[in-house]
């Protein structure tokens, strides 16, 4: 999905680029080394091209999000696969995955970012007109709408991640892989949220750490860029294989507790429980002497 992501945006920016018109006043003005002058021959280059970048992006967003609802189905299925056949081996219940139903709640997931992002550029939008030529307004107003749009981003992605779990487990379907999520949720409310702040505050430390490890390899960027350029692609696959593995144990935790909600489910199901014994009346007296 990364290199399909990086070939269709560098692909995009070449076209973007090759659109561009460049005059003989715009190259006096790059080639003047003059802020101001560059930041004018910029202005004039892209004036009237957000038309163009917006064509890309209608083109270039849902084929990323069509490469991450398979990348992310197909992932999805073959860890939870191992996940929940270990789980059955303990308890007898093989899993009954389908395929169908994972692809639909990564197509929910990616529709549910790309909505997101349609919410950004629309905040924009409206925090332009509202706040006017006040900068500081603006940037407020903006962080306002961007933090409420990332706060319930944040938590439909948390319900749709945890969905994930039953196409593979139940052979569900997107729908009512959502629906068994929330009823999850509103029974173990608890250890979930505990698991996933303990895993995000895990997360939050290891992103903090590969940000200060990778100052040094740019700070050398200058004297040797080969040598930088290599430091930082490693850091960044120590980063991504971190970020990997936390989110299979997030999951794996997920699944542990799914499993032991169905099992505590399954032990007070009315149906299981043993028929009341029959006591014998004695001969003659019926329900009404007895009353």
């Amino acid at each position: 999905f990364a290199l399909g992501s990086v070939l269709l945006a560098a692909f995009s920016g070449m076209e973007f680029l090759r659109s561009l018109k460049l005059s003989e006043a715009d190259m006096l003005f790059l080639r003047s080394n003059n802020p101001m002058l560059v930041t004018m021959a910029f202005t004039n280059v892209f004036e009237g091209s957000g038309a163009r970048l917006l064509r890309i992006a209608a083109v270039l967003l849902p084929g990323m999000a069509i490469l991450w609802t398979f990348a992310a189905a197909l992932g999805r299925t073959a860890t939870l696969k191992v996940l929940l056949t270990e789980r059955a081996g303990r308890s007898g219940e093989p899993p009954q995955p389908r395929l169908r139903g994972m692809l639909g709640v990564s197509f929910l997931r990616a529709a549910l970012t790309l909505a997101a992002l349609v919410g950004l550029f629309g905040a924009a939008i409206v925090t332009g007109r509202i706040a006017g030529p006040n900068p500081a307004a603006t940037v407020l107003v903006l962080m306002c709408a961007a933090a409420g749009v990332g706060c319930i981003w944040a938590v439909l992605n948390w319900v749709l991640s945890l969905a994930a779990i039953f196409p593979e487990r139940d052979g569900s379907d997107a729908i009512t892989a959502v629906t068994q999520a929330l009823a999850l949720l509103r029974r173990r409310f608890g250890p979930l949220v505990a698991t996933s702040t303990w895993f995000g505050l895990v997360h939050i430390a290891v992103f903090m750490a590969a940000s200060f490890v990778t100052v040094f390899p740019l700070a050398a960027l200058g004297k040797s860029t080969a040598a930088a350029v290599i430091e930082l692609a490693a850091i960044t696959l120590v980063y991504f294989a971190c970020v990997d593995a936390l989110y299979v144990m997030r999951l794996a935790a997920y699944v542990a507790i799914a499993e032991d909600d169905r099992s505590a489910g399954i032990a007070v199901r009315p149906d299981t429980l043993p028929e009341a014994p029959v006591i014998a009346s004695p001969a003659g007296v019926g329900p009404q002497a007895r009353w």
